[in-house]
């Protein structure tokens, strides 16, 4: 495993390959891409992970995908935006009915109060 800057925001970590070529088209080790890992502090956080992947059928041959993972895209509300901001509004689409939330508590309610105490040890 290695690892640098790839830019003055972004560290990438290579990872070392595996023993054995797991697919029938791998390339040596020291031409074929390698598995990483890539993370982002600043502006926004993010995270890839890079990795060769078996391709669907029967053949044993794969191809280098990325997933990739960040905080929020710039413009787009996040959950609790949205959940407030519709509280405000006065739409309930979100919100859990007042029957759903008592027939909850019918269930929960007597496991409770039956239910032995807890024992701390």
């Amino acid at each position: 495993m290695r690892w640098y800057l790839r830019s003055a925001t972004e560290v990438l970590v290579e990872l070392k390959p595996p023993p054995q070529r797991l697919f029938a088209d791998s390339a040596p080790a020291a031409t074929g891409e390698s598995d990483y890992l890539c993370f982002r502090l600043f502006p926004n956080s993010a995270l890839a992970l890079g990795a060769r992947v078996k391709l669907s059928g029967k053949e044993f041959v794969g191809e280098q995908r990325e997933l990739y993972l960040f905080e929020e895209r710039p413009g787009e509300e996040s959950p609790y935006e949205r959940l407030l901001g519709d509280a405000m509004i006065g739409d309930g689409a979100l919100f859990t009915r007042k029957e759903a939330v008592e027939a909850a508590w019918a269930i929960v309610d007597p496991v409770i109060k039956k239910h032995d105490r807890v024992r701390p040890y």
